[in-house]
């Protein structure tokens, strides 16, 4: 998968994740994707802490991870991702995808 495609996917996921949360709006950090081979991981945050750098405006949670096959994204439970995406890799098996459901935020 290509990035402007993960980009069009993480963006729909931020959506959906932001409809939750209507009070704060949530943006994708600019420039901060990073291609795995496997996924792409796009880290986002509030647009008050992005804007400000105020960790108090910060979310704890995170990245978004698009899967080149299926497709598939997911949101992470910690800001690294490294753990947990070396655990969902672990994951995957042939065409199988047995990981946690998209933008499970």
């Amino acid at each position: 998968m290509n990035a402007d495609r993960a980009l069009a996917r993480a963006t729909v996921a931020l959506r959906r994740i932001g409809e939750n949360k209507p009070d704060e709006p949530l943006t994708l950090l600019p420039g901060a994707a990073t291609e795995r081979g496997w996924c792409w991981l796009f880290p986002f945050d509030t647009v008050r802490a992005a804007k400000t750098g105020n960790i108090m405006a910060s979310l704890a949670t995170g990245p978004l991870m698009v899967r080149c096959w299926p497709g598939t994204t997911t949101c992470g439970r910690t800001r690294s991702g490294t753990g947990w995406t070396t655990g969902h890799r672990a994951t995957v098996t042939g065409t199988t995808w047995t990981g946690p459901a998209a933008a499970g935020c």
